[in-house]
C-alpha cells in the first residue's frame, strides 16, 4: 500500500484514498479549462447567454469541490508525515487562481470587449451601408439574425445572445442614447456604438415602441 503523493496499486478507486490525496493533475485541469472556455464564449455576446453559461458554472463549482476535497486529503496526509513537494503546491494553488481570474475577467466584461473589438469593423461596414434585407448573416465574429434601421441608428439582433430572457445586440446610435427611437438599457461599447440585452423579440409585424418625451422637453443630441 502506497500513501502520500503516489497512487495506490488500486488506482482511482483504492482503498487507501492514494488518488484523492494526490493534488489535481492534466485530466482535472484540462476539464476546469473547457468549461472555463464555454462560459468565456457564452459572455462574450450582449447578455451573454442561459444554458451553456449554466452548464459551464455547474462544472466550475463542480471542480471547486473536487479541488477542496482533494486539497483537504492532501493537507490531512502531509500531517501524517508526507512530504510536501514544490510541484504538488503549484498543482494545489493553481485551481483558486486560475477562478479568481476568470472572475476577474468575466466581471470586467473582458470576453465581451475583446469579441466585439475584433468584430467591430464588419459592423462599421454594415453601419456605414444600406440597410441590408432582414436575413441571417455573419457580421465579424458573431452571427446576426436581423439588422433594422431605427431612426438615425442601426440595431443588429445577435444570434442566441440574451439567452431564456430575451433578445440581445449591438447599436449603432450616432446621436447617443439620448435621443435613440426605442427604449432599451443601452451599454456603452465605444464609440457610438452600444450593447444592449434582454428585450423581448417582436414579430415581424410587431411595432416598435416609441421613447416618449415629456412635453417641452427638447430632443438631447450627442456632440459629434
Amino acid at each position: 500500500m502506497r500513501t502520500g503523493g503516489t497512487e495506490g496499486s488500486g488506482g482511482l478507486w483504492a482503498p487507501d484514498g492514494a488518488y484523492l490525496r494526490r493534488p489535481p493533475g492534466w485530466l482535472f485541469y484540462g476539464l476546469l479549462a473547457a468549461c472555463a472556455g464555454l462560459l468565456v464564449y457564452d459572455v462574450s455576446g450582449p447578455g451573454g447567454g442561459f444554458v451553456f453559461a449554466l452548464l459551464a458554472a455547474l462544472g466550475l463549482v463542480l471542480g471547486a469541490v473536487v479541488w477542496l476535497v482533494r486539497l483537504l486529503a492532501y493537507w490531512r496526509a502531509s500531517r501524517s508525515g508526507n512530504r510536501v513537494r514544490s510541484a504538488d503546491a503549484v498543482r494545489l494553488v493553481l485551481c483558486p487562481l486560475a477562478l479568481l481570474a476568470l472572475w476577474g475577467l468575466v466581471s470586467a466584461d473582458v470576453p465581451l470587449e475583446a469579441r466585439w473589438a475584433l468584430s467591430r469593423g464588419g459592423f462599421d461596414d454594415v453601419a456605414d451601408g444600406p440597410v441590408p434585407a432582414d436575413r441571417s448573416r455573419r457580421v465579424g465574429l458573431y452571427q446576426v439574425d436581423r439588422v433594422e434601421q431605427e431612426g438615425a441608428g442601426v440595431t443588429f439582433w445577435v444570434s442566441g445572445a440574451g439567452g431564456m430572457f430575451g433578445g440581445a445586440g449591438f447599436s449603432y446610435l450616432p446621436n447617443g442614447p439620448w435621443a435613440a427611437t426605442v427604449d432599451r438599457d443601452y451599454q456603452h461599447l465605444g464609440g457610438r456604438w452600444y450593447w444592449w440585452a434582454h428585450v423581448a423579440r417582436p414579430g415581424p409585424e410587431a411595432p416598435w415602441p416609441r421613447r416618449r418625451r415629456r412635453p417641452g422637453r427638447p430632443a438631447v443630441a450627442c456632440a459629434p
